[in-house]
């Protein structure tokens, strides 16, 4: 938590964290051989959202061994809950010569199905997240330029897309955001207001 603490408190890091869940059972976390559980992972999370636009990422498998349709309906509610901004989902595979892949594995139908529904739910929350920063203002640092204008991130490492913008690589922009998708936000830059 003080490391938490530190990187909110200082503008030399992004405001971005990754941290993976894997599943929002601890029952099916215990199987995977984690030692952490949803309450571990939500006290993080209440942690780094004392910044409350922190860039959360986490990383859900849906389907592995074990995971009933309750253990499913579980991992749904902490993605409700911490309302990561992006979410890796991964549909699970046995991998030959694990642990799990000598366990009963869930059908390939129930892991598609709870993938979609899934995704869904994850890209919902990643729209609003980002739907949150429409209206304000921020500086973006450019990481690459193309002919439909230039992206780069701010410091809480969201993507940043302009239009008809100069090749700045490597330089600030003031930037006032006017738009966002799922995986990125729609800047302008302040002096073409």
């Amino acid at each position: 938590m003080d490391a938490i603490d530190i990187m909110l408190e200082n503008d030399i890091f992004y405001k971005f964290f990754h941290i993976p869940q894997q599943s929002g059972s601890d029952s099916v976390l215990k199987v995977m051989g984690r030692e952490n559980s949803s309450d571990d992972y939500l006290e993080i999370v209440r942690e780094t959202r004392k910044d409350r636009m922190a860039n959360i990422m986490t990383d859900i498998i849906v389907g592995h061994p074990g995971e009933s349709e309750d253990d499913f309906l579980e991992s749904m509610e902490i993605i409700r809950k911490s309302e990561p901004d992006t979410t890796n989902v991964s549909k699970y595979s046995a991998r030959p010569g694990t642990p799990a892949a000598k366990m009963q594995q869930v059908d390939r139908d129930t892991i598609n199905e709870r993938s979609v529904e899934m995704s869904g739910l994850c890209n919902r929350i990643s729209r609003e997240r980002n739907e949150a920063w429409v209206g304000s203002e921020c500086e973006m640092v450019v990481f690459e330029a193309n002919v439909r204008g230039v992206v780069g991130r701010n410091g809480h490492y969201k993507h940043i897309a302009l239009q008809n913008a100069v090749d700045n690589v490597g330089n600030g922009l003031e930037v006032s955001i006017i738009g966002a998708g799922i995986a990125h936000l729609k800047g302008k830059l302040k002096q073409q207001e």
